[in-house]
């Protein structure tokens, strides 16, 4: 990780050099530094989680009274998945290892 850092922060390393205060300019120089600095930025990043199956099921199917049906156009992705899950099957009921 320490090796990423020191790799990736060159392009820190010509930030840091334009700081006006040489106490700063000289911590950031620093591999120490600049991955202290890196540390904190990664935190301070919000993002919000991201639920795959969630958006899929969403895009896949729609809420009706009587629980979730396909919708249009979405037949392919769901024969495609049950092509899939036949080959796997199909595979794991080898048993020649």
């Amino acid at each position: 990780m320490y090796r990423a850092v020191q790799r990736r922060g060159r392009s820190f390393d010509d930030s840091a050099e334009g700081l006006d205060d040489a106490e700063l300019r000289e911590a950031f120089s620093t591999v120490g530094g600049r991955f202290v600095v890196m540390q904190s930025i990664q935190r301070s990043v919000q993002y919000e989680a991201f639920d795959g199956l969630a958006a899929w099921v969403e895009d896949t199917f729609e809420s009706t009274d009587n629980g979730l049906s396909l919708r249009d156009g979405a037949e392919d992705v769901i024969k495609d998945i049950l092509i899939d899950v036949k080959n796997v099957n199909k595979e794991l009921a080898n048993d020649d290892f």
